[in-house]
């Protein structure tokens, strides 16, 4: 799965920012699964794990209720992709991202 590919995808299946939804972020689970799933085969995401598993805890810590957190780690995930100056820095945003997006997810 090419990771870049998959993230746009996932990008333009959301529409415009004033369409956005969670629900609409929930029925596209699936996706975001594969992306997180691409993500967490790399090794720069075995180097990342204490700094996902800190913005996990920090998350569950500071904020009331699933959805809000599914909701700040989808908006981390668009700075990340909005600060990127390459492909490259997207990709390492991503592999940051999207396991913290899927730790969010509804089962």
């Amino acid at each position: 799965m090419n990771i870049s590919t998959s993230i746009h995808t996932l990008i333009q299946s959301m529409g415009n920012a004033d369409e956005f939804s969670l629900e609409k972020l929930v029925a596209h689970a699936q996706l975001i699964m594969d992306i997180s799933s691409a993500c967490k085969q790399t090794e720069l995401y075995s180097l990342q794990i204490p700094s996902i598993t800190a913005q996990i805890d920090a998350f569950t810590a500071e904020l009331p209720s699933e959805e809000d957190r599914l909701l700040a780690a989808w908006l981390l995930t668009l700075e990340h992709i909005t600060i990127s100056t390459s492909i490259a820095q997207l990709r390492d945003g991503a592999i940051f991202c999207f396991p913290i997006i899927e730790q969010f997810l509804p089962n």
